[in-house]
């Protein structure tokens, strides 16, 4: 296991400046957008989500993934697991959400709120579901995983839901 690294600012990389932008902060591939087209950072678009792993693309810029090496981002429970809910990501795309993303840079947290299921309610074609396996709070330190290989699919004992199963880490870094 590496040390604790400190968070640093960096560019927007290129791959997800190309992505349609909301308050200046690029809009991640699986974000939910609503119907008003405002993005909720905190919810799931299942759909694409779902196409991001059947097509290999990025889960952050919806570019395609290099063939043998995916980035992904969780805690202390993913690791353990080696399952996780966010698709994979390019990692210069996984390491610009780990300066950016409030959640994982953990400056407030953004549990999922009854607020959150009242502003999609107006949306006749939405469902938000929550996981009761994950959990709302912020572990006390986030990972970047790298990977060489990866599933996605059911996972026996766990229900209907869909997770990504990462078999082993190539390369393991904590951020606090």
């Amino acid at each position: 296991m590496s040390e604790l690294t400190n968070h640093k600012r960096v560019a927007i990389p290129r791959t997800l400046n190309r992505r349609p932008k909301y308050r200046g902060w690029p809009v991640p591939y699986t974000v939910l957008v609503g119907a008003d087209g405002v993005p909720d950072f905190r919810v799931n678009d299942t759909a694409a989500r779902h196409r991001a792993a059947v097509e290999k693309l990025c889960a952050l810029c919806g570019g395609k993934l290099p063939p043998n090496w995916s980035a992904f981002v969780g805690g202390p429970l993913c690791e353990a697991n080696h399952l996780f809910v966010d698709g994979p990501m390019h990692e210069v795309c996984a390491r610009y959400a780990l300066t950016i993303c409030p959640y994982l840079v953990g400056s407030k947290g953004h549990a999922m709120e009854e607020a959150t299921r009242r502003r999609h309610a107006s949306s006749p074609d939405l469902t938000i579901l929550t996981d009761e396996k994950v959990s709302d709070q912020r572990p006390d330190r986030m990972g970047l995983f790298l990977t060489r290989e990866w599933r996605y699919g059911r996972i026996d004992g766990l229900g209907d839901d869909t997770y990504f199963q990462v078999p082993e880490f190539a390369i393991k870094e904590w951020y606090a």
